[in-house]
This record gives structure tokens, C-alpha cells and sequence, in this order.
């Protein structure tokens, strides 16, 4: 039933976009005759998504910390050089073009995860650099020659510009670590660890994570501002609209997560993404990871969309709260709960069966043939927030600006004319400044599960100290990095 279901909807989500596509063709020639622009709209994320969608837990935001064990102790990093993309802290931010140089040596970095999960995966993206990883775990904190660390799988060898995901079998585990041997010195991006925790159960938070920011905001003066990725689906962010590609993978753009991807459509004139950020956001950088070729990326941040996109939208939301007044179901004391666009509801998915699945899914179908229509001169009205020219080879950048507040981000990309240039996105970020005290950011969420998940396995005890040599003297220089 599941799997028949999800190839129809795959199928209507392909004839649509044939559709979209002969439409832009008869009715768009040119940038110059102002035709309106046809997008798809992107269904809402079923419960059932949203529980599927793990959440990357070594983030600085779920209150994992990181340590450097490349010399056979503890270094605890400070999340404070998460500021810095280039930095060794820069490998937990949820910025998708951090990076930290590596040279030919061994590294070892180890991440407290905060609570024990059921670990099933583990990446990062290698950019260029050349050698092998090999993944441990351990339920305690200890030096990286402790017997406590066991071994998930072989070490595994990378190349240049790729996606490094060794496989394993999911263990139990707090605490991870990552031995690196690099071959050839070059530049690795942040790290991604998922388990039995899910972007659904990570929205629940999101009042309390915004109380809180809100209210160390007040007290600025005395803390210090990190960056925070407002454009992510655990920040109860959507994708809304799309020009082209398969609709209901859209979240892949803004999943935190490097193995997951979007394609748009080869025949495109030009690509546009539409992100809801669910609320108006005070952002100053946007940054991609991606592949294309040659061409101009817009970026806009605005407060609305025009009147026939809003349209659509506050239909979505009348329909919403319509079948919300319309429920008769009472959630009780030790009912899971789910926080979607805005509202909590009950979880019926198991007591419902497949009359709930085929009420997600005939929903979502309905709203996989739904097109809107940009005006002809929306965008030569409006002005770029940033602009980023790229000539095919960059998979990768980050542009800072002024604050400003908006609650949408619209991406366009135009190829260059007669290039063919096609466009993969990986990871989209909108980031904007919170405040964190000297313990750390303060959006920092607690590790948790409803659905006996995170946890289960008891919470691990905290280090009582940090591994770590005394200082050295004045004049005295450390050793020299582990050379393999």
C-alpha cells in the first residue's frame, strides 16, 4: 500500500512538472516579454515525513560539544569559534559552507552528543583533501587510546569533492569519535551524526528555543552573538514553491543534512526556490552548497510575496485551522503530540492505520497539482538582496550583509545563455545573530524523545573533568601533530 502510494504520488509529481514545463515554454521566451513565471507548489511535509527526517545531532544548538583528541587527550573547543567558518569549531555549525583546513597527519575529533542515541549515521563532506576515516564510539568520555572506544566499522578511504558516509551498523552511544588520516592536505566540511531523533520531535521545542533567544537578547550587552540557520526544517521552515524538479523532496534543501539533494528540471530557464521561514526573521548571510553551471544567483529577502502566492497560503492556513476546530479528538496527558505549521496536533498515525496514511497522502496529492504564478515583473521590481556570479566550479559560498528582517527567501538562479547549466542544490542557510552566554548558545535544545527513542538507553554521566595536559610554559613549544 505504502510503496504503491509513493510511486503515484512520485509519478503526478513528474506529470506536473512536464506540465509546469510546457506552459513556462509557450508562455515565457524571454526575460524581456515580462511573462508570468508558472512554480510548483510544494506539498505539505506529512507527519509521517517529518518523523522519517532525522535530525543531525552534533550541532552546537542540540547541545553537543566537540573535542580535539589528535595529540591522545581531551582539547574541548569552544563553540565560540563557530563564528569563524574556518575554524575547527566551524565542523558543528549548521552552516552548510564551513569548512576547516586539513594537513597530512592524523586528527581525531570527538563529540559528546549530549544523551545517548541509537547512532545510524555519520558524514561530512570532504572538499580537497585526500585520505581515509574511521568511525568509534564509547558510552563514557575518555582518552582516545581508552579501551572504552569500540570500533563502528573499518576505516574508510575518500577523494576529492565527496560526500564521505562510511557505513556501519547503528549503535548505542553518547559519545562518537572520528580518526582521520589525512593523505593530502586540503579543506573537510562540518560533520553530520543522525539517529532515533527526528525533525518532527525537534519542532516541538521550537517555542521554548524562541522564548529563550528572545529573552537573552534582552541582556546583549554581556553576551556574545552566534550564528543561527533560520532557513531549516527543524526551525519549523518550509519550502513552498519550486520552478521545477520532484516537488515532495524539497525539504532536502534545507535537511541539514550533505547526502540529500534537489535537482531542478535541464530544460529550465531559470530556477526559483521559495523558502518559509514561518515568521519574519532579523538574518545577514545566506550561503549554498551546490552544483551548476555557469550563471547568476538572486537572492531576495521579503516580507510578502504577491497576491496570488498569498492567496495560496492563507488558504493553507484557513484550511488548517478549519480541520483543527472541526477535531473532536482530545489529546491525552501521555499523548505524542506534533508541532506543524504553528499548531499542535495529535499523532493518530498508529491508532488510525492506513486511513490516516491515505488522508496524508490523498492531502498531499491534491496539493502536488497546485501552480502558482509569479507577475511577468516581479523580480525586475524588486532588488537583490545579494547577487553571487559563478562560473561552474564553485559548489560552494557564503555572502554577509547588513541585518534586515524578512519572513521569505527567494532564490533565483539564471544560467548563462547557451551554457545548458543545470542546478543542484544541497543545503541552503539563512543565518541570523542569537545571543549565548559563556555556557553556550542559547537556543540549545534539549536531546529527547517521545517515542522512546533518545535516551532509552539511560542518560550517560557527564565527564568530571576535562582530559587535558596542563598548560606548557612560557617558550615551550607543543609537540608536533601525529604523523601517520
Amino acid at each position: 500500500m505504502r510503496s504503491i502510494t509513493k510511486f503515484h504520488k512520485r509519478f503526478a509529481i513528474g506529470l506536473i512538472s512536464m506540465v509546469t514545463l510546457s506552459l513556462w515554454a509557450d508562455t515565457s521566451t524571454s526575460n524581456s516579454d515580462k511573462s508570468e513565471l508558472t512554480l510548483l507548489e510544494v506539498p505539505d511535509v506529512s507527519k509521517e515525513e517529518l518523523l522519517d527526517k532525522q535530525k543531525n545531532l552534533a550541532r552546537w544548538h542540540m547541545g553537543a560539544t566537540l573535542y580535539d583528541a589528535s595529540e591522545n587527550f581531551l582539547s574541548p573547543v569552544s563553540w565560540q569559534e563557530a563564528d569563524s567558518t574556518d575554524t575547527m569549531g566551524s565542523l558543528m555549525t549548521d552552516d552548510p559552507t564551513a569548512s576547516f583546513d586539513v594537513k597530512p597527519g592524523e586528527y581525531r575529533f570527538v563529540v559528546d552528543l549530549n544523551d545517548s542515541f541509537m547512532v545510524n549515521r555519520f558524514n561530512f563532506k570532504n572538499f580537497t583533501s585526500l585520505g581515509s576515516v574511521q568511525l568509534y564510539y564509547s558510552p563514557s568520555l575518555e582518552a582516545p587510546d581508552a579501551s572504552s572506544w569500540k570500533s563502528a566499522a573499518p576505516a574508510d578511504k575518500f577523494g576529492l569533492n565527496q560526500v564521505v558516509s562510511p557505513k556501519f551498523k547503528p549503535f548505542q552511544a553518547r559519545y562518537l569519535m572520528a580518526h582521520l588520516v589525512i593523505d593530502q592536505a586540503g579543506v573537510i566540511g562540518n560533520m553530520g551524526a543522525f539517529g532515533n531523533l527526528s525533525v518532527a520531535e525537534v519542532r516541538m521545542r521550537e517555542q521554548k528555543r524562541d522564548e529563550n533567544i528572545a529573552a537573552n537578547t534582552a541582556s546583549s550587552t554581556k553576551s556574545k552573538p552566534v550564528k543561527f540557520n533560520y532557513a531549516s526544517a527543524h526551525a519549523d521552515s518550509r519550502v513552498s514553491y519550486v520552478s521545477s524538479g520532484q516537488a515532495d523532496y524539497a525539504m532536502s534543501m534545507i535537511d541539514d543534512d550533505v547526502e540529500s539533494f534537489y535537482d531542478f528540471d535541464s530544460s529550465d530557464q531559470e530556477n526559483v526556490v521559495i523558502v518559509d521561514l514561518s515568521d519574519q526573521r532579523e538574518v545577514n548571510s545566506v550561503s549554498m552548497l551546490f552544483e551548476s553551471g555557469p550563471g547568476n544567483f538572486d537572492f531576495y529577502v521579503v516580507n510578502k510575496l504577491p497576491d496570488d502566492v498569498k492567496d495560496v497560503l492563507d488558504r493553507q492556513e484557513k484550511d488548517a485551522a478549519k480541520k483543527a476546530d472541526s477535531s473532536t479528538t482530545k489529546a491525552d496527558d501521555d499523548m505524542a503530540m506534533i508541532f506543524n505549521r504553528g499548531q499542535w496536533e495529535p499523532l493518530l498515525l498508529a491508532q488510525n492505520g492506513d486511513d490516516a496514511l491515505s488522508s496524508i497522502v490523498n492531502f498531499a496529492g491534491d496539493a502536488i497539482f497546485s501552480t502558482i504564478s509569479l507577475p511577468g515583473d516581479f523580480f525586475s521590481e524588486l532588488s537583490p538582496t545579494v547577487e553571487q556570479k559563478v562560473d561552474g566550479s564553485a559548489e560552494r559560498f557564503r555572502i554577509d550583509f547588513s541585518n534586515l528582517t524578512g519572513r521569505f527567501l527567494i532564490i533565483r538562479f539564471m544560467p548563462d545563455p547557451g551554457s545548458g547549466a543545470t542546478l543542484r542544490i544541497y543545503e541552503i542557510s539563512l543565518m541570523g545573530d542569537i545571543i549565548a552566554d559563556e555556557d553556550g548558545p542559547v537556543e540549545r535544545i534539549t536531546a529527547f524523545s517521545l517515542f522512546g527513542g533518545a535516551g532509552a538507553a539511560g542518560l550517560a554521566p557527564p565527564p568530571t573533568q576535562v582530559l587535558a595536559p596542563p598548560a606548557p610554559p612560557p617558550n615551550v613549544r607543543p609537540p608536533p601533530p601525529v604523523s601517520p
